[in-house]
């Protein structure tokens, strides 16, 4: 997994990267060049969210375990345990306070970063979700299904609004603070979508990238960067 860091002063935001060997690692893609690296889960490292300010990460892990991590020291803040089976996924809400996981529980859910360990379950699936990021603005979710159905739901009341399909199944999205939606398949694709007025998914194509792993946006919506089986990251 990787993640662009938020509060870069100019040019490409370093990211940070996760994976099998159980580490974090931070990357600045201008230089080329591993930055930091630090010891993290005991198995994979599966996913990471930067917090607004840049200052913090949040990861997750296939030992069910959640730790809020300071990115400048590599320091551990919190370690927090909640779910019950492997933790898919992570994502950051824009008020820099919450975040959300999904899980192999079948379920989503909402943590406080200043309340280490208070969650609330906010949905439940019969399918294991294997993304969910906050929407535009912070006013919705949208949240990836194995099967390649992509939908929307309301905060905090998460009433679906809207669903769409996606050709092979989802394995990752992320959603820009003002949009669009980038959207990772097993079809060995990244999906680009708007949502519309009406809460609508509108397809704006697709690119054709060799075994996408995790698909991260930038701030501004312009950058897309990919990560791959293979390792490599690409950036769009």
């Amino acid at each position: 997994a990787l993640v662009p860091r938020s509060g870069a002063s100019r040019g490409i935001d370093p990211v940070l990267v996760s994976g099998r060997n159980r580490q974090i690692t931070l990357v600045d893609l201008e230089l080329g060049r591993v930055t930091r690296q630090w010891p993290a889960h005991h198995d994979w490292v599966q996913a990471i969210a930067v917090t607004k300010d840049g200052e913090k990460c949040v990861s997750v892990g296939r030992d069910r375990i959640v730790k809020v991590w300071e990115i400048s020291t590599g320091r551990l803040l919190s370690r927090i345990v909640g779910h019950r089976e492997r933790i898919w996924n992570v994502a950051m809400h824009p008020n820099g306070e919450h975040f959300a996981t999904s899980s192999s529980d079948r379920s989503i859910r909402l943590w406080s970063l200043s309340r280490a360990g208070e969650y609330q379950t906010i949905a439940r699936w019969e399918e294991a979700p294997v993304d969910v990021v906050a929407g535009p603005k912070g006013k919705q979710a949208v949240v990836g299904l194995p099967s390649g159905e992509l939908t929307l739901w309301s905060i905090p009341s998460m009433l679906q609004i809207s669903s769409t399909q996606v050709a092979g199944g989802i394995v990752s999205i992320d959603v820009a603070p003002r949009g669009p939606v980038v959207v990772a398949s097993t079809d060995g694709k990244v999906h680009l979508l708007v949502i519309d007025e009406d809460k609508r998914f509108q397809s704006l194509g697709s690119i054709a990238v060799e075994q996408p792993l995790d698909v991260s946006i930038s701030s501004d919506g312009k950058v897309v960067a990919v990560s791959s089986i293979s390792g490599a990251i690409t950036l769009i």
